[in-house]
């Protein structure tokens, strides 16, 4: 083979065929003039701006967002687990306590007076449960695990790393969060049990992966995972702030290879996109509210029209929302959620693989409620 034959195409790429052997315009632009992006189409939108499920659904967020401090707060080394302190231990108990069928608004929404278990009583003893919300639950754990004035000084020091309590509180906060943000809609409320189970192995980690991403994305340190609680996070490198005991046992070295690439997958899979968006918390609204119906087979099939009439009214909310608060680039960034949908999901199958794991080689010990959605095989 002779190299001096061997043709190199320069960078430009083709001509176009009406310039061939002709001196191109003047006004033909080079490609070194062109764009690299394309120019931003202007979004308008006439459609009802004020759906109220949905405003309803932006005040449970913000419950939640500002709950799940007083829960990491709680925790720590020898914090008990969740179930212990709110009496929910697997997915029966949770929907006896009202977030099931059959209890809906005009709106779909959940009844404000739920039954809870005293968290002063034994979680045993239902008969002597108290009527409160799942916020006050949250909020009394703070004073049962720790006295109030360690509270107040663990909220203003920096940033901690999750320790396995932490992992254990993530979870089972996003599951029950989940149900509650599900129990809005009839659809998924009327589902039987083993369906709900089914559904809650993605979406209730898909649901976290939103909250946490949020988080992730209002800080600039790329190897970190914020969790709900916005000063507790993980960290892509297992060792860093591990203390020296935990550091030397036999099972550190395997949790520090598996660890990174959870890690990496949340951070760039769902943490680096929403920064670069700069997602705001009623776009997290429509993504955990789409999510909830990407599952599409766990519904019945006669109630899909329902599923199509929700996602549209959701889509409709989100067009006239992104043309109110971003008219220049609101069409980009409904695509951009949308994708994101598919980058989630990924990090969900993660996610699900990693629990097994830690799971199998007996390298985390998770909590009732936790084992009970993400563990436990329902017999149909």
């Amino acid at each position: 083979m002779n190299p001096e034959s061997i043709q190199r195409r320069d960078k430009a790429g083709p001509r176009k065929k009406g310039l061939k052997g002709k001196e191109a315009s003047p006004d033909c632009e080079s490609p070194s003039d062109l764009s690299t992006t394309p120019p931003s189409i202007t979004l308008s939108f006439n459609g009802d701006q004020s759906d109220p499920l949905l405003h309803t659904l932006s005040e449970i967020q913000d419950r939640h967002y500002s709950s799940a401090r007083n829960w990491f707060a709680a925790g720590g080394t020898h914090a008990p687990d969740p179930s212990s302190v709110d009496g929910i231990s697997n997915l029966d108990t949770l929907m006896r306590r009202g977030w099931g069928g059959g209890m809906h608004s005009p709106h779909g929404s959940v009844p404000s007076s739920l039954h809870y278990p005293s968290p002063t009583s034994s979680s045993a003893s239902s008969s002597n449960a108290s009527t409160s919300s799942l916020e006050d639950i949250s909020n009394n754990r703070v004073t049962l695990c720790r006295p109030i004035e360690d509270i107040y000084r663990n909220q203003h020091d920096n940033m901690r790393r999750a320790r396995k309590q932490d992992i254990n509180v993530m979870f089972h906060l996003a599951i029950v969060n989940a149900v509650e943000w599900g129990s809005q809609f009839p659809v998924f409320s009327d589902l039987p049990i083993h369906s709900k189970r089914e559904l809650l192995k993605e979406y209730s980690i898909g649901f976290m992966l939103v909250n946490q991403g949020f988080n992730t994305s209002k800080q600039c340190d790329e190897t970190r995972w914020i969790l709900q609680h916005n000063k507790v996070y993980m960290c892509t490198d297992y060792m860093h702030g591990l203390c020296e005991q935990e550091r030397v046992l036999p099972m550190a070295k395997t949790k520090a290879k598996l660890h990174p690439d959870f890690v990496l997958e949340c951070i760039t899979g769902v943490g680096n996109p929403m920064r670069e968006m700069k997602i705001e918390q009623f776009e997290c609204v429509l993504l955990k509210t789409l999510l909830l119906f990407e599952c599409f087979n766990v519904y019945p099939s006669d109630r899909k029209p329902e599923i199509a009439a929700i996602r549209s009214r959701c889509l409709n909310s989100l067009a006239a929302y992104e043309a109110r608060e971003h008219p220049q680039d609101g069409i980009e960034r409904i695509g951009t959620l949308i994708l994101m949908i598919a980058n989630i999901r990924n990090s969900i199958l993660v996610t699900c693989r990693h629990i097994h794991t830690q799971d199998i080689f007996s390298l985390m010990k998770f909590e009732p409620l936790v084992a009970d959605i993400f563990l436990k095989k329902d017999e149909l």
